[in-house]
């Protein structure tokens, strides 16, 4: 399934075990340029050669105690040179919404396009969703109306 990853450039927190290492498993064998973010050393490069397999060549990698703010904060300033196409003022005015916004819903105000909604039930049918069952998946924009 073509999710339309190919060549953008995504980091994902966590991402040498459990959900986030499927997260990015799942970025790379889609074409994209996968950085990931953890604290030991010798997953991080396991995990970098291995989605360099899946079709992320570019893979990188890198540590950060994300638990630790200014530790994040400094991770992310000194690899910024090592992720392609990730501007350092971008990144910092992510880290500061989701800070301020964390426990806030972001409302798009908007009606959705066919063309939002579409792929959602197309990967629900697909072979690519092999643990989705019985589930409610929200394509709402935030509005949370039932």
């Amino acid at each position: 399934m073509d999710l339309g990853l190919d060549g953008a450039t995504i980091v994902v927190a966590g991402g040498t075990s459990g959900m986030g290492r499927g997260a990015a498993d799942s970025f790379a064998a889609d074409g994209a340029r996968v950085a990931v973010f953890a604290r030991s050393l010798p997953d991080l490069d396991a995990t970098a050669s291995a989605l360099a397999e899946l079709a992320s060549p570019d893979a990188v990698g890198l540590p950060a105690d994300l638990f630790d703010h200014a530790s994040a904060s400094e991770s992310f300033r000194s690899s910024l040179a090592q992720i392609p196409d990730v501007d350092e003022n971008d990144l910092h005015d992510i880290m500061r919404y989701i800070g301020e916004n964390f426990d806030n819903k972001v409302h798009l105000d908007r009606a959705a396009q066919a063309s939002e909604i579409g792929p959602v039930i197309a990967f629900l049918a697909s072979a690519r969703n092999t643990y989705t069952t019985g589930a409610n998946v929200n394509v709402d924009g935030g509005s949370d109306f039932t």
